[in-house]
């Protein structure tokens, strides 16, 4: 619930990133961070975000927190990181890597 939250706060109160791309359809969103996004959020760098909640806020830095060491592993792999979210509770969704470079 809480990643459902933080991406619809990403998608809806922030002005969409010059680098990301996002697919969104069929009840499924999906978010693919370029090679430079992902390499600054694995470095503890995480893209800063216009949410003007603080509770909000500190979900997502804390939800940006837990996914540093995720990226860490796909950027030593030299791959991008991506997320994506379904409404349906079955479908997969999540954090995966994928080839960029």
């Amino acid at each position: 619930m809480a990643l459902a939250i933080m991406i619809g706060a990403t998608l809806g109160a922030a002005a969409p990133s010059q680098a990301a791309t996002t697919y969104c359809g069929n009840g499924a969103c999906t978010l693919y961070l370029n090679w430079n996004e992902t390499n600054s959020l694995a470095n503890w760098r995480p893209p800063q975000l216009n949410i003007p909640d603080p509770r909000l806020y500190a979900a997502y830095v804390a939800l940006a927190a837990a996914h540093v060491f995720i990226a860490k592993g796909w950027v030593w792999r030299g791959d991008c990181v991506g997320f994506t979210i379904n409404i349906r509770p079955w479908a997969t969704q999540g954090m995966f890597g994928w080839r960029c470079r």
